[in-house]
């Protein structure tokens, strides 16, 4: 056996290699400025990766709900995207894997709204102060969290047909307040559409509980 195995016989990295030797800098002084800069430059060296990770997911979240021709083609190229910047062959399993992460990613956005920049005109989130309330799941009081309760009513109400109105008018002033100026009818309109667009999930979902909940085990006889 090599000095470079251990007993179930399986290859123990060098403890002389520069990736050796910048783990023990992590585990032994993970605020140490040398620590800072490895987990930067690994960031950085990462980074590419992780973009063409991030395009695959994404272009096959476009090919599950809208398939055909041209988001095949993309899913397509955003393949060998990955394959030149990773240098390896996008196997079959690891495929799977990523059609299983584009469904989760789906199934997520039916939870959340989209993020304002993508509905606001001319938003910054780098010149907000972050919502660490909502990110952290503790309130839905702040900019993002009173975002995602306006579009939660929007959900609401294209899914049951009820008139929300008084509520959805409501819960915009709070958020104007919040944004600091009103909200534009055009991204009110952007932002009701994403909400229609994920109505009939929620009704169904919501009627597979209550069938659930309605659903009562026989009583055993008295």
């Amino acid at each position: 056996m090599s000095q470079h195995d251990n007993a179930k016989g399986e290859e123990l990295p060098d403890e002389s290699s520069p990736f050796m030797a910048a783990a023990r800098e992590l585990a032994r002084n993970p605020d140490s400025p040398a620590s800072l800069r490895i987990m930067s430059e690994m960031k950085r060296v990462l980074a590419p990766s992780q973009r063409v990770v991030e395009e695959l997911v994404q272009a096959l979240c476009e090919s599950i709900e809208n398939p055909g021709l041209t988001t095949n083609a993309q899913v397509a190229a955003a393949k060998a995207r990955w394959e030149q910047v990773t240098g390896a062959q996008l196997d079959a399993g690891l495929m799977r894997k990523f059609e299983e992460d584009a469904h989760t990613e789906l199934e997520d956005r039916m939870r959340r709204p989209p993020p304002l920049e993508q509905v606001l005109e001319q938003f910054d989130p780098a010149a907000r102060t972050p919502d660490c309330g909502y990110k952290l799941g503790a309130d839905l009081e702040g900019l993002q969290g009173t975002w995602h309760r306006l579009w939660a009513l929007l959900r609401l109400q294209a899914s049951s047909k009820m008139d929300m109105t008084d509520g959805i008018e409501m819960v915009r002033a709070q958020f104007e307040t919040l944004l600091g100026r009103g909200l534009q009818d055009v991204e009110l309109a952007r932002l009701t559409r994403h909400a229609a667009a994920l109505a009939p999930q929620m009704r169904s979902q919501f009627e597979a509980l209550a069938a659930k909940a309605n659903k009562r085990e026989p009583e055993p006889p008295g």
